[in-house]
């Protein structure tokens, strides 16, 4: 196997209100890249993983370092992991799902990254494993949109996150 790429991204707040704050995007995000990076853990190279939280969760900086992972540094042979923490939503016009950035504007696909692209150019060069996590308690309430328009993934995380909660 070659090289093991990752982009982390965790988003609690966003500048468009359309977008309610999540509560655990951030700090999921953290834990996982501290898990990568441990030796008891993922034992990744740690230059080998950009993590960004927060405010620093910009377009232009999450479609840039995307493209220097994905285009510019992977390799064939290499695993391409992108995780990101926050919100998502999919183009009624178009069906197409969009992963939202602290400053996206809702419903502007120009601010959002589209999400079968990323998975395009993750794949065109390596391996890869892409995880979307709509961390709200509850997507309707935080989206004020249903389940679906909000993040495909929304499901899973909170069977994740019950599953976990069982096993403690």
């Amino acid at each position: 196997m070659g090289r093991r790429l990752g982009l982390i991204i965790g988003i609690n707040q966003y500048q468009h209100a359309a977008f309610q704050p999540l509560q655990f995007a951030e700090n999921d995000a953290k834990a996982l890249a501290q898990w990568l990076v441990n030796v008891r853990g993922g034992n990744w190279v740690p230059s080998d993983l950009q993590l960004v939280l927060g405010s620093q969760a910009t377009y232009e900086l999450a479609a840039s370092l995307f493209m220097q992972i994905c285009v510019n540094e992977a390799e064939p042979g290499d695993l391409v992991f992108i995780y990101f923490a926050g919100h998502a939503f999919v183009d009624e016009a178009s069906g197409d799902g969009y992963l939202a950035f602290v400053d996206t504007r809702y419903r502007q696909p120009s601010t959002c990254l589209h999400l079968l692209s990323v998975v395009r150019h993750a794949m065109a060069r390596s391996r890869a494993a892409i995880s979307n996590r709509c961390l709200a308690q509850r997507c309707k309430a935080a989206c004020n949109k249903p389940k679906a328009a909000c993040c495909t993934a929304h499901a899973g995380a909170m069977n994740m996150r019950q599953r976990r909660a069982k096993k403690i």
